[in-house]
């Protein structure tokens, strides 16, 4: 990914920040439902309590709490995920659900329940009845071949600084009837200080694979207003769906 000496700050292009996302005119995080698949803003803007469903996002603070659970992350929303010690106000005690496998820095997909407030849990505190871990890839696999099951998420991460003007598009997803562009997102880099103006962080593509087939998806870093320019990166990825 090159590098870009800028002065420019977020609120070019007439950025908005949302939690820890940054949303940018031409950036839509929802371009439709992945199957039932939220990611976790569209969990908790129309929370549905006690019905069984799927979520999914970036996991956090595995291993670091004082509790069975962690952090999840998507569409600039988080959520508490429980593992276990989910108890019931009558004292039932759901089963623990295994996280072997993932780790912190994972994309995950976890099935279970939004919580109303209780007495042994806190308001949308998710409890998961299965956790596993999504296909992601980023610009090192550029040119590859990645293999995913029908049903599966597929995130593709990619290096961005919107600041400079540049974003990436999606130039082609040769069969879209094999796989789905169901979300995308720009999020700022994670830091402790203050972002400095200019700094970059990542945006996010989520495909749904909807049956089996092969699709060729594509990818420009540019600047829209350019035309006749080269973009200043490309990516390029064959999805094999079985």
């Amino acid at each position: 990914m090159k590098k870009f000496l800028v002065v420019a700050v977020v609120l070019v292009l007439g950025a908005t920040i949302v939690g820890g996302a940054v949303i940018i005119p031409g950036y839509t995080s929802n371009v439709c439902e992945p199957g039932g698949t939220l990611n976790v803003s569209e969990l908790l803007e129309n929370p549905v309590y006690d019905i069984e469903g799927k979520i999914y996002g970036k996991v956090s603070l595995l291993g670091e709490l004082f509790c069975p659970c962690f952090e999840l992350t998507s569409g600039g929303e988080k959520v508490l995920v429980w593992y276990g010690l989910m108890v019931e106000d009558d004292g039932t005690e759901r089963p623990s659900v295994s996280v072997e496998g993932i780790e912190n820095g994972d994309w995950a997909i976890v099935t279970g329940e939004l919580k109303s407030e209780g007495e042994y849990r806190a308001l949308n505190d998710f409890w998961a009845s299965n956790i596993e871990k999504a296909v992601s890839v980023n610009a090192s696999h550029a040119g590859e071949e990645v293999i995913v099951a029908v049903g599966d998420l597929l995130i593709v991460t990619l290096e961005s600084n919107p600041t400079t003007g540049f974003v990436w598009t999606l130039e082609e997803n040769s069969d879209e009837s094999v796989l789905q562009e169901v979300g995308h997102e720009y999020v700022a880099a994670e830091t402790t200080e203050p972002p400095m103006p200019g700094t970059g962080g990542e945006e996010l593509w989520t495909f749904q694979a909807l049956k089996e087939g092969t699709s060729i998806i594509s990818m420009k870093y540019s600047r829209l207003w350019e035309e006749g320019v080269e973009p200043a990166e490309t990516f390029s990825l064959t999805v094999v769906v079985k």
